[in-house]
């Protein structure tokens, strides 16, 4: 289990929020803690676990409009011992376990994860140069009970989860992307012959 020492709890609000940090974080200037995604239940999810976990009011969150592939919103608000309490735990998030550890990768799901839920395939994906934090996540992963893969697809980098059903059931209680919450809903609804024999399929990807 993951000590850290800290003013702020680690719990499963905290851990999803580093997640997704992880994942989307906006501007890297000192101090800030930034998300960037075009996701509105995101972004309000970000800013309730913050009021909800941290030493902060709603006056001090700020947004701007950003454009890069796409336009998307960044959320933000200046606290430096919060940002140094979000790069410890996801520095150390292969110490995680229980429902930390699941509400991490949750968190990194909502920013960076896909489903096929027609092939019931679910993975992370990461641009080659992120590899190192690829295989990290793949370690975490691995010691919550899951089998995993990993390796190149074009010009990225996925981390497969083999048993993608078995996944899903674990995370879906703190998956707060609506798309993604949904399409994690139709695979837990699946029989479980049917996503055996796609996890077998996946395996093989």
């Amino acid at each position: 289990m993951l000590e850290l020492q800290s003013q702020y709890p680690l719990n499963t609000e905290t851990a999803w929020v580093a997640g997704l940090w992880a994942a989307d974080r906006g501007s890297t200037a000192r101090g800030v803690v930034s998300i960037k995604n075009k996701c509105p239940a995101l972004l309000d999810a970000f800013e309730e676990y913050s009021l909800r976990n941290f030493d902060i009011t709603r006056s001090k969150f700020r947004l701007r409009k950003t454009k890069g592939y796409s336009e998307a919103t960044d959320v933000y608000y200046t606290r430096l011992p919060v940002r140094r309490f979000i790069e410890s735990l996801v520095t150390n998030r292969i110490r995680l376990s229980g429902q930390e550890g699941l509400a991490f990768l949750s968190g990194k799901f909502d920013g960076d994860g896909s489903i096929d839920f027609e092939r019931s395939i679910l993975y992370y994906g990461y641009s080659k140069g992120n590899r190192p934090e690829a295989l990290k996540d793949e370690i975490l992963i691995a010691a919550l009970g899951f089998r995993t893969s990993i390796g190149p697809s074009g010009n990225a980098v996925k981390v497969r989860v083999l048993e993608p059903r078995k996944f899903a059931v674990k995370i879906i209680p703190y998956v707060r992307h609506p798309i993604k919450l949904k399409k994690l809903g139709w695979l837990t609804s699946k029989r479980p012959w049917r996503s055996l024999a796609s996890e077998t399929l996946a395996s093989n990807c």
